[in-house]
């Protein structure tokens, strides 16, 4: 049976997004006008050029879905409209939209004119999880362009390239907090002064901009410390491999250890990126002027990632149970989110602060029994069918508002 990963090798670019209820539900229900997937303007130079001066400008493409395992061409439509400001793109496999859960993405690869179109259902956890590990992808990601760079996909950040000077066999990764504040100096160069503009309206579409943006800075660093990692636990055996055989022995002799190297590279992925995204939650809280105190213990050994306003407010015998604020942050939420139960107990409702587009109706549900609010990015509220009317899913900016107007003057 025919993959889209089969096929990797043959794409020149290969655009990914994360799918939001408009770009689905057309598939399943009726009376919905506009069928087909929106494109943000950032994914535009993917497709061929449109005349945006004209009310609608369009174009022919030929896109492939697989069906069955095989590959169906469809006469698709990409198209422009002035009137709305959208790209969209028409005329698709509706077999493929069909029972996909949130969270969803959409991958097309580009082999010259043609368009090889695949949906990762986010449900089908293992097949999600390897879709992100073969296109070096983390976790719950937006969406972006993969290009081929050294024999592996990277996405294409414009000005990045020219602005990393990184040093030829270097032997170790610049630590989280270094490479936090180059990605932050970077970001500044490359978007202008967006953080300083947009923290107060979408704090949350901004955080995550910029974990991608750091990510793809630890990426290039990455891939010259483990590649001459893996050259020095190679060489010189790695001369003696001659043909099948011989290369065969090479890999099991050094199976073990080159095993140890994509653990830790892996291992090593996931602990910064976590890191990375609390950084940002305090430097927003900073920004905002909120009080906090960071990864302290209470009632035991349990250590919220944030207690707002400190740790002797939360104990304090006067304050009513919901006037301190215990935040927790998980880049994705999984099974886990129930972690948080235990952690203080002298609080009412807890926050649960998320970079996931893939938590289930179901999930929030079992949250809001629990009186867990969960915090979620700008465009995954507006974008998410689980999140878009749920009264425990609020975003980033809604959180501050609710500290910042019914909390704040409760701390003074």
């Amino acid at each position: 049976m025919t993959t889209f990963f089969d096929q990797i090798k043959s794409f020149d670019k290969i655009l990914y997004k994360t799918l939001s209820a408009n770009d689905y539900r057309w598939a399943s229900e009726d009376n919905i006008h506009q069928a087909g997937v929106l494109i943000t303007r950032e994914l535009i130079r993917f497709f061929p050029a449109l005349n945006e001066s004209l009310d609608i400008d369009s174009k022919d493409i030929k896109t492939f879905w697989l069906e069955a395992g095989l590959w169906k061409q469809y006469e698709s439509k990409w198209i422009h409209y002035t009137s709305k400001a959208e790209f969209r793109i028409t005329r698709l496999s509706k077999k493929s939209f069909i029972n996909i859960e949130p969270g969803s993405l959409l991958l097309i690869g580009k082999n010259k004119g043609d368009f090889y179109c695949f949906i990762v259902n986010s449900g089908e956890v293992e097949k999600y999880n390897y879709a992100l590990d073969i296109l070096n992808l983390r976790e719950s990601p937006k969406w972006g362009i993969l290009k081929k760079e050294n024999g592996r996909l990277i996405e294409i950040i414009d000005k990045l390239d020219s602005m990393l000077n990184i040093p030829k066999n270097l032997s170790e990764i610049p630590s989280i907090l270094e490479l936090y504040n180059l990605g932050l100096k970077l970001f500044n160069v490359v978007y202008g002064d967006l953080y300083s503009k947009s923290v107060s309206n979408t704090p949350g579409d901004i955080i995550e901009k910029l974990i991608d943006f750091e990510y793809q800075i630890y990426r290039k660093y990455e891939f010259e410390v483990f590649s001459s990692l893996l050259v020095d636990k190679s060489v010189p055996d790695i001369f003696m491999a001659k043909n099948i055989h011989s290369a065969k022995e090479f890999f099991g002799l050094k199976l073990d250890q080159l095993s140890d190297v994509f653990m830790s590279m892996a291992q090593a992925r996931k602990t910064r990126m976590g890191t990375t995204y609390e950084l940002h939650v305090k430097q927003y809280l900073h920004d905002l002027d909120i009080p906090f105190e960071y990864q302290q213990s209470v009632d035991g050994k349990k250590r919220p990632d944030f207690i707002l306003p400190s740790k002797s407010y939360y104990y304090s015998e006067s304050r009513k149970p919901d006037d301190a604020i215990l935040l927790s942050l998980k880049s994705t939420v999984k099974e886990r989110w129930a972690q948080i139960l235990n952690e203080g107990h002298r609080i009412k409702t807890r926050y649960l602060a998320t970079l996931d587009k893939s938590v289930t109706t179901d999930q929030i549900q079992e949250m809001k029994e629990k009186n867990v609010i969960l915090i979620v990015t700008e465009w995954a509220k507006k974008n998410t069918e689980s999140y878009k009317t749920t009264d425990n899913v609020i975003t980033f900016k809604d959180f501050a508002n609710i500290v910042l107007k019914s909390k704040r003057l409760l701390w003074k």
